[in-house]
C-alpha cells in the first residue's frame, strides 16, 4: 500500500509450523500467546491454528490495543475470517475494517460497484486515525496502487449546521469527485438538488443525508432512508469523501 501508516506488525496467520518452544518465556521462541503479543518487531508467526482458531487468535491479539493488518490468501478467505472475527468480537470490541477487492479486471467494460468504492474510501479515511483494531484484505487487493493519504484527505470535507454553502459550487465539486446527479438518491455516490434541499449519499458512509438550506446557510442536516425517502435523525455535521 502506498499509505504512510504506523502499524504495529503484520501477522502471517498461514505460517508454516515451527518447532515447539523450550523456554517458559513466550518471547524467546516463535510461539507466543495472542493475549500478550510482543512489541512491534516486524514479522511474527503463529502455527497450528486450524479452522476458526485463527479468528479467535486474531480477536484476542486485537484486544491488546494494537492495529493489525491481516492479509489473507484470497477474497473468500478474507470474508470467512471477517465472519469469524464478528463472532468473537462484540460491538464494543476493536474495530474490524475490510478493504475489499475491486471485483473486476483493469480492462473490464464496467466499473466497480459503488458500494465497493464506498467501503474502500471509508477504510482509507479511517486508517490515519486508528489506534487499534484489524484491517482485513486479500493478497491480490494489496497488489494495486493507491493514492497518497494527502490526496484523500485533501479532497474530503466536513459540512456543519450553520456553514455557508453555494449550491452551484457544491454541485460542481461533487461532479468533479465523480458523484452522479440524479432525480432521487438511492445509493452511495449520488446526489440530488431540489431548490434549497440537497440529498446526498456520501462515499464511505452507511447513511444518506438531507441538507436543508435557508438562503445559502445550512439550516439543518438530517439522515434519511433512500428506500422511503423519509427524513430521520438530526445530525450536527456530515463528512463528504
Amino acid at each position: 500500500m502506498r499509505q504512510e501508516l504506523s502499524l504495529s506488525y503484520i501477522l502471517d496467520y498461514n505460517a508454516v509450523p515451527m518447532t515447539s518452544p523450550t523456554s517458559s518465556d513466550p518471547h524467546s521462541s516463535g510461539l507466543y500467546s495472542p493475549l500478550a503479543p510482543p512489541a512491534p518487531s516486524g514479522h511474527e508467526q503463529w502455527w497450528d491454528l486450524h479452522a476458526s482458531a485463527r479468528g479467535l487468535a486474531l480477536a484476542q491479539a486485537a484486544c491488546a490495543g494494537r492495529l493489525l493488518i491481516v492479509i489473507t490468501q484470497d477474497v473468500r478467505a478474507r470474508e470467512r475470517l471477517e465472519d469469524e472475527l464478528h463472532f468473537y468480537l462484540d460491538a464494543q470490541g476493536p474495530p474490524i475494517l475490510t478493504f475489499p477487492d475491486w471485483e473486476c479486471l483493469p480492462y473490464d467494460a464496467f466499473s466497480p460497484h459503488p458500494d465497493i468504492v464506498s467501503e474502500r474510501l471509508a477504510t482509507l479515511a479511517a486508517l490515519p486515525h486508528l489506534k487499534g483494531g484489524l484491517v482485513l484484505l486479500a493478497a491480490s487487493t494489496l497488489m494495486h496502487y493507491l493514492p497518497p493519504a494527502s490526496h484523500l484527505l485533501g479532497h474530503s470535507f466536513v459540512l456543519k449546521v450553520g456553514d455557508r454553502l453555494e449550491i452551484d459550487r457544491f454541485r460542481e465539486r461533487l461532479v468533479q469527485a465523480a458523484y452522479h446527479a440524479v432525480g432521487q438518491v438511492a445509493e452511495a455516490g449520488e446526489f440530488a438538488v431540489r431548490g434549497g434541499i440537497i440529498d446526498i449519499f456520501p462515499m464511505g458512509s452507511k447513511t444518506a443525508f438531507r441538507i436543508d438550506l435557508f438562503d445559502d446557510v445550512v439550516e439543518s442536516i438530517r439522515t434519511f432512508d433512500p428506500d422511503t425517502q423519509r427524513s430521520e435523525d438530526v445530525v450536527a455535521e456530515m463528512r463528504v469523501l
